[in-house]
């Protein structure tokens, strides 16, 4: 339920990522725009926190392979308070963003010119539902200049993570961006006399609310590039930092791994997740024969004639032909509509990207578990065979 007034509050999601660590996924299009669940993209979850929020404008700062996602934000979402921003020159360093402050320095102008009074800045490959009116809320209460967003996590993921410690009333006391060594930690940590695999911290999710003043402050005194890294640490110093801890699902898409198993954890039955309730430009609806079909996500516009897909997510426009199965795999949407996925097929634990023919009697299993792999033709990566986009495999292809 979203209760509380959020028209003095405008969004800023940072959607300039390369996606390195997502590679081959993020060869044709950047990290936002990589499909998931189905017809939809990663930037769509944050979108439509947003939208649901009735926040007053969204701005999303655009950069790396900027025009396909421009083009689909553009279309997609008609009529909404959104506003694109992407670098004029990306070789010119004075243009290009370095960095995810650097980014919204470089944009001061939104800022500068809005009549809100809180900015909240987003990332747009995160997945997650949160009421942003509740956040701002929580920072208009304790009058913060920056509040942000954590939750609980173990201790493996919080090296990739900040971490904070608070009071009980949330004022954030001390934070440090990604904390490799054991010692950092353990600092953190809010039980130190549990085994390691149970310890828990506090992580930031990269979601910040700013006072105007106190950004513009911020980024004006500390002139480098990124907010976890920079700018939190400088603001810890001179402004009322508060922490609102997250109770709900979240997930940061930065690797293949991640992106697969977040993928496939929407197949179950029952999950805490409701990302998409705004209506979209649809397709034909898929047609299904003799297909037996378990915990598995569907879109539009395919004819599937496929033996079974079970934990499976199949994007737009598919072609799946007789005694094919395919269990725990990801097959991203096609553009085309003359590619198919022959017969007799056996897909498991892969991801299959855009515009992919797989011949007849083709077999991706990886029965001998190898974990990296690159050829020709496809790549392994965390156990998890990758087609990349465009690829033809042959009949009787095996893996």
């Amino acid at each position: 339920m979203y209760t509380h007034h959020t028209k003095d509050v405008t969004a800023i999601i940072l959607a300039g990522g390369e996606g390195s660590r997502l590679k081959p996924l993020t060869n044709t299009k950047c990290k936002p725009a990589i499909e998931f669940a189905g017809q939809h993209k990663i930037i769509d979850v944050t979108l439509s926190n947003a939208l649901n929020s009735k926040l007053s404008e969204i701005y999303i700062l655009t950069q790396f392979l900027a025009p396909s996602l421009n083009n689909y934000i553009t279309n997609s979402y008609p009529n909404q308070p959104i506003t694109l921003k992407t670098p004029k020159n990306f070789h010119d360093k004075n243009q290009c963003y370095l960095g995810t402050a650097d980014a919204v320095r470089k944009n001061l102008s939104i800022i500068n010119d809005s009549k809100a009074k809180y900015f909240l800045i987003l990332s747009g490959d995160q997945i997650y539902t949160m009421d942003f009116s509740s956040m701002a809320q929580f920072g208009k209460i304790n009058d913060a200049d920056l509040v942000i967003a954590s939750l609980p996590v173990n201790d493996a993921e919080a090296m990739r993570m900040g971490v904070m410690r608070i009071n009980e009333k949330y004022k954030i006391k001390d934070f440090y961006e990604k904390p490799t060594e054991q010692s950092i930690r353990d600092k953190f940590c809010l039980s130190t006399n549990l085994p390691e695999e149970d310890r828990v911290l506090l992580g930031s999710m990269g979601i910040y609310l700013f006072k105007k003043e106190a950004l513009l402050d911020l980024l004006k005194k500390d002139p480098r590039e990124d907010f976890g890294k920079h700018i939190i640490p400088t603001a810890l110093q001179t402004k009322k930092c508060f922490s609102f801890v997250f109770d709900g699902y979240w997930s940061d898409i930065g690797t293949i791994k991640s992106y697969f198993n977040t993928s496939i954890l929407m197949t179950n039955y029952q999950h805490s997740l409701n990302l998409f309730d705004k209506k979209l430009n649809r397709l034909a609806p898929t047609k299904f024969y003799d297909t037996a079909i378990d915990h598995s996500i569907i879109t539009d516009g395919s004819i599937i004639q496929a033996k079974k897909i079970s934990h499976s997510l199949i994007g737009n426009n598919h072609h799946i032909l007789k005694g094919t199965m395919i269990n725990h795999s990801i097959l991203i949407g096609n553009d085309r509509k003359n590619v198919s996925i022959g017969k007799n097929c056996t897909i498991d634990h892969a991801i299959i990207d855009s515009n992919c023919t797989i011949g007849n009697n083709v077999t991706l299993t990886n029965k001998n578990n190898i974990q990296h792999l690159t050829t020709n033709n496809l790549l392994i990566r965390d156990g998890i065979i990758i087609v990349p986009s465009g690829t033809t495999l042959v009949d009787n292809f095996y893996l």
